[in-house]
């Protein structure tokens, strides 16, 4: 088996939804993560790591050289599954190769791993320190002034495509470094805020929020890039709210940063088109090479029956999707059904459990970013309320942006300026000024 540079895969990357779930998520996976090497930190190990036995964490990584030889028939399968599931059919639009942005944006991200500069271990310090030093992001950006570069010029490039990817490509892209890229873009933004700089604060914003739509506005988007999408959603949000307005003052431009920040819906039909996307790139990088390849000890017996199978649950999922209201998802039991999979092979079983751990977590991490997303535009709302000269009282929220979870208005308080929701994994947000 290939020798692999450290990856926290997009199973692993089921870490990142503690981050928009629960504590206790996070105390598991540390828990069984504690003692694991880091050069097995990588790709379905933690995966295994989580979920197996110890005696059963045997190898399941495929090499580039396999999936290059089960190529033909891993795009034979995907055809002929696609066509009996016409929800899963994904068309394509495809991108010159100088103006794609996720092809541009998968590239820096190879690149940059690699790079272990001083001054570029500087700005990731500076990144993650809990206080602010305007002079010191200035020389920091200054020392990284070529990185910081193309990090714009990738940023502003409005079009993204998966057709045309390298070789190399597995469906994977290196989350960290997307999101460190959409972080310096907002460190510039609070200095040009902290300048008076209005326009420039809100170009270099929008520019953040763009790299998020790299991930999102593909034909094949993965519930690894959404969660890298929320993660800079919010992340703009905080930024907004917290830095950016407080530093323009009251004379911001509300409405031109309500349109800049909630451009984007977050609803079951966008939630659709990431699951169609995820199963694309799972089946074709991860699960049909192995059920093509009969010499695989993997491949379970009814390896054509568990395709259809796995497939049939995406589509049927999909499908619900598209019918039902935010508020319905948590109900919703999500793409797993066990019991169909107790039909089939030991083997199928357990590709099964492995490919859905955590699946249900997906959509729990987007309705809580649906409903930070909702509150922020009704802080907004608000906002360019009272600029009309009307007073907020504890009724103004009702006739602002609603609590799309709830399906209720939010709960505003006029003394303290701060909008609830009964969500208890999300924020009171207090208005900037």
């Amino acid at each position: 088996m290939r020798e692999m540079r450290y990856r926290p895969s997009r199973f692993f990357l089921v870490s990142l939804i503690a981050l928009m779930t629960t504590g206790a998520t996070t105390f598991w996976i540390w828990h069984r993560l504690h003692n694991v090497p880091l050069q097995r930190m990588k790709g379905i190990e933690v995966l295994k790591t989580l979920l197996l036995p110890r005696e059963q964490n045997d190898d399941l990584i495929l090499t580039a050289e396999d999936r290059r030889r089960n190529r033909p028939a891993t795009e034979a399968l995907m055809h002929q599954v696609s066509a009996k599931y016409p929800a899963l059919q994904i068309p394509s639009h495809p991108v010159a190769e100088a103006e794609n942005g996720f092809l541009q944006l998968y590239r820096f991200s190879q690149e940059y791993d690699r790079l272990k500069s001083p001054a570029l271990r500087g700005l990731r310090g500076l990144l993650e320190s809990t206080r602010w030093d305007a002079e010191e992001a200035k020389r920091l950006l200054e020392q990284n002034a070529e990185m910081v570069a193309r990090v714009e010029t990738i940023a502003a490039m409005s079009g993204r495509s998966t057709i045309g990817m390298p070789e190399e490509y597995d469906g994977f892209i290196q989350a960290r470094w997307i999101k460190l890229a959409a972080e310096v873009l907002l460190i510039k933004a609070r200095l040009a805020a902290e300048a008076h700089d209005e326009q420039e604060a809100l170009r270099l914003t929008k520019t953040a929020l763009n790299l998020a739509s790299h991930l999102r506005e593909i034909e094949e988007p993965t519930l690894l890039g959404e969660t890298v999408g929320i993660l800079i959603d919010l992340a703009v949000v905080h930024m907004t709210h917290q830095h950016l307005l407080p530093a323009l003052g009251r004379e911001a431009n509300l409405p031109q940063w309500k349109a800049a920040l909630h451009r984007r819906s977050y609803n079951p039909a966008d939630f659709a088109h990431v699951i169609r996307g995820e199963w694309s790139n799972a089946m074709r990088y991860y699960l049909f090479p192995i059920l093509v390849d009969r010499s695989n000890r993997h491949r379970p017996k009814d390896a054509d029956e568990f395709a259809h199978m796995i497939s049939f649950h995406y589509q049927a999922y999909i499908g619900r999707l598209h019918r039902m209201r935010l508020a319905e998802m948590a109900k919703d039991p999500g793409i797993a059904v066990p019991g169909d999979a107790k039909k089939l092979s030991a083997k199928s079983n357990q590709l099964y459990d492995l490919l859905m751990i955590g699946s249900k977590s997906w959509s729990k991490g987007y309705q809580r970013a649906a409903v930070i997303m909702a509150q922020s535009q009704a802080a907004f709302d608000l906002l360019i309320l009272e600029k009309t000269g009307t007073a907020l009282t504890s009724g103004s929220s009702k006739g602002v942006t609603p609590d799309p979870l709830a399906e209720k208005p939010f709960t505003f308080d006029p003394t303290t300026r701060t909008l609830t929701t009964k969500s208890s994994d999300v924020a009171p947000l207090k208005l900037p000024f």
